[in-house]
């Protein structure tokens, strides 16, 4: 097996602030990260009823290789969506950021 062959998988359990006393608890999307190479990837799903907005940011291994935070994409309810984002070469950490309007 190379190494490029080689899968790295993490879930990720993506966080907001707290809901609006007496409403139901947000139960918060849910996002699965995945590494393979220079490439990065997270497949999110959005239980709750409202929409929510994601961001997937990769920080790449070499000074030179500049990070990568995609664009905010919208997750309506029930929605699952998959964010994906490379570096020229090795990847450091990678993770999911929530934002509710």
């Amino acid at each position: 097996m190379t190494a490029a062959a080689a899968v790295t998988a993490v879930v990720v359990a993506v966080t907001a602030a707290a809901p609006a006393p007496g409403g139901p608890a947000a139960a918060g999307p849910q996002c699965y990260t995945a590494t393979q190479g220079s490439t990065a990837a997270a497949a999110c799903h959005n239980p709750d009823p409202e929409q929510v907005w994601l961001r997937l940011h990769i920080r790449c291994a070499r000074w030179w290789d500049p990070s990568v935070d995609t664009a905010a994409a919208t997750v309506g309810p029930a929605q699952t969506i998959v964010l994906s984002g490379r570096c020229w070469k090795e990847i450091r950490a990678v993770w999911v950021t929530l934002t509710r309007r």
